[in-house]
C-alpha cells in the first residue's frame, strides 16, 4: 500500500514505454512513481466459507476467486476431504488445478458429484481445501465445508395411543391402538 502506486502523472512518452522490469509503464489508469510498476499478483481463495446442497442436487459447484491483483498467470490446487460424508458413498472425491491467465480475474469453479441414497442419515459434511498456489498467494478462506442436506424422512416412532387399556374378564377382547 505505497503512496507511490498510481500516484504519478501520465506523460505522452509513457504510452508504450516499459519500466526496468520490462512491464508497461501505465498498467492501470495512472503510472506509478518510481523505476518499476507495481504489479500485484493477487490472492486466490474460496468465494464462500460454506456451501449447501440437497442430496438430490446431483452436484455442488464450488467457486474460487482471484482478488487484489491479476498480474501474471496463477494456479491453485484443490481437493475434497471426508468429514461425516464419505467419498464413494456420499460424494465423489474430487481434486485438480484451477488456472488464471495474465490479467484474468474471473471466478473459476469445479463441481463435486453428490450421491443420493434411500437411507435416512441426517445431514452430512465434507471439506474442500486449496493449496500450492503459484503466481498468486493464498487468501482466506482456503478451506470450505459442504453440507449435504438429507432428503429422506427419519423413521417413524411407534407408541401406544393410550397409557393403559382395560377390559373385564368376560369382555372377550380389547382393542389396543398404536400410533406413528
Amino acid at each position: 500500500n505505497s503512496l507511490c502506486i498510481n500516484a504519478g502523472t501520465n506523460q505522452d512518452w509513457m504510452i508504450g514505454a516499459t519500466d526496468l522490469d520490462g512491464n508497461p509503464r501505465i498498467q492501470q489508469s495512472t503510472v506509478d512513481m518510481g523505476a518499476c510498476e507495481f504489479n500485484p499478483v493477487g490472492l486466490v481463495q474460496f468465494k464462500a466459507a460454506a456451501y449447501s446442497v440437497s442430496e438430490t442436487g446431483g452436484t455442488v459447484r464450488i467457486y474460487v476467486s482471484r482478488i487484489e491483483g491479476t498480474y501474471g498467470v496463477a494456479s491453485v490446487n484443490y481437493a475434497t476431504t471426508n468429514g461425516t460424508a464419505m467419498s464413494g458413498s456420499d460424494y465423489a472425491a474430487t481434486s485438480g488445478t484451477l488456472d488464471w491467465a495474465d490479467g484474468e480475474a474471473a471466478d473459476k469453479y469445479f463441481d463435486v458429484s453428490i450421491t443420493d441414497d434411500s437411507t435416512h442419515e441426517g445431514d452430512k459434511t465434507f471439506g474442500v481445501s486449496l493449496d500450492e498456489a503459484t503466481g498468486a498467494s493464498l487468501g482466506s478462506p482456503t478451506s470450505t465445508t459442504v453440507t449435504i442436506v438429507d432428503n429422506e424422512l427419519p423413521p417413524g416412532t411407534l407408541q401406544f395411543k393410550a397409557a393403559a387399556y382395560s377390559v373385564s374378564e368376560t369382555g372377550g377382547t380389547v382393542r389396543i391402538y398404536v400410533s406413528r
